[in-house]
């Protein structure tokens, strides 16, 4: 469920950061061409907005990735725990038979 969870909001925000990089290449264009001022306010106010978009949606992924991550570490660290338990059972194992 998690996986899919984070499936779904990688898309989501995959898909708001293409659509806010669209609207600030266009945003940007528009900056060169004002026709007066109030104009090149409302450019401005609107690549502000677009730019906390992608900042949010970056960071939300950022929260998954890490996260993943996280869970990533706990699994090698019970795995690493694991092997060590067995390569101690087989040292043990190899005392007996010597000992026989």
């Amino acid at each position: 469920m998690k996986w899919k969870l984070l499936s779904m909001v990688t898309l989501l925000t995959i898909a708001q950061i293409k659509e806010s990089s669209t609207r600030l290449v266009k945003n940007h264009d528009m900056l060169y061409m004002p026709s007066n001022l109030g104009d090149l306010k409302e450019v401005v106010v609107h690549i502000q907005r677009d730019i906390k978009t992608v900042g949010d949606s970056m960071s939300i992924k950022m929260q998954y990735l890490q996260s993943t991550a996280n869970d990533i570490a706990n699994v090698v660290g019970k795995s690493l725990e694991n092997h060590m338990q067995l390569l101690d059972g087989q040292s043990k194992a190899m005392v007996s038979l010597i000992n026989l």
